[in-house]
């Protein structure tokens, strides 16, 4: 629809223009090439991911789910970068660029499509945030309180479960309306969890000689040093020699391996997850 009401194929190439800080929009060659090691990461340790995989019960039913999965995940992140690219060229004033895709909603499309995938972005918004409060709490009273308190009631995880969730929904209002740009805040979540869990989760899953010890000192480590050359960068304004987030990810892998060198016991040990 957008590609017919700017004019076909040969409206939108002369709507679009190179941007005057270069290709790479302002970001330096070694922040861009530093995405690719990162999402690479993420996905491998992507919960949804290893979700399709648990539910499978053959691998025969295992890699045309994960191939078609990774073909709508590719679909549609093209997708939304090229709304970006247009956007960035049809709205060069837009004040913020979070308003980018509903402000082409509201232009381009339709009266009845318009109010769809309003309400479809409003329901996104709604299933991801009650998702990630759920996790929030469940993650809090399952896999901490109940690991170091095995004694608490259902009743007292469930009630702090729910604690968890009112509190994590309240602070992240606040951190809201604070309207600060949704690519920071992303990338900032996106370097703490990649940096912090990386190594743990593929550790548990694959790693024989794994230990409790080395997957905390490599997330405190992991993810401490991508705070802390995160503040160093923003905060203090001296440039990191390179990327936290990659400073992070490599920090967290060698602590891991060298805590679980040093801590490993064979009567001690668990079989890694995928053996179990």
């Amino acid at each position: 629809l957008l590609v017919f009401e700017v004019g076909g194929v040969a409206g939108m190439k002369a709507a679009l223009v190179p941007p005057v800080a270069g290709w790479l929009g302002g970001l330096d060659l070694a922040y861009t090439l530093s995405f690719f090691p990162v999402f690479t990461a993420m996905v491998l340790i992507d919960p949804s991911v290893w979700q399709r995989i648990a539910a499978a019960k053959r691998a025969e039913d295992l890699r045309p789910g994960m191939f078609l999965t990774a073909g709508f995940f590719g679909f549609w992140s093209v997708l939304v970068v090229g709304l970006g690219v247009v956007a960035f060229n049809l709205y060069p004033t837009l004040p913020e660029a979070d308003l980018a895709i509903p402000q082409m909603i509201v232009d381009y499309m339709p009266p009845v499509l318009k109010g769809i995938c309003l309400a479809a972005i409003i329901a996104l918004i709604m299933s991801t945030g009650d998702s990630m409060l759920l996790i929030c709490g469940t993650t809090v009273s399952w896999d901490i309180v109940r690991v170091l308190r095995p004694e608490t009631a259902d009743q007292s995880l469930l009630l702090i479960s729910r604690v968890v969730i009112l509190a994590v929904g309240v602070l992240s209002i606040f951190f809201a309306l604070m309207r600060i740009p949704l690519f920071e805040v992303n990338f900032m979540a996106l370097g703490i969890f990649v940096s912090g869990l990386f190594m743990p989760v593929m550790g548990a899953i694959f790693y024989r000689h794994a230990t409790t010890i080395g997957a905390v000192c490599a997330t405190v480590l992991g993810a401490g040093s991508f705070l802390g050359l995160q503040f160093m960068q923003f905060g203090l304004g001296i440039a990191p020699p390179v990327q936290p987030i990659l400073a992070g990810l490599g920090l967290g892998v060698a602590a891991y391996f060298i805590v679980c060198y040093f801590t490993w016991s064979e009567h001690a040990a668990t079989a890694p997850a995928l053996a179990r």
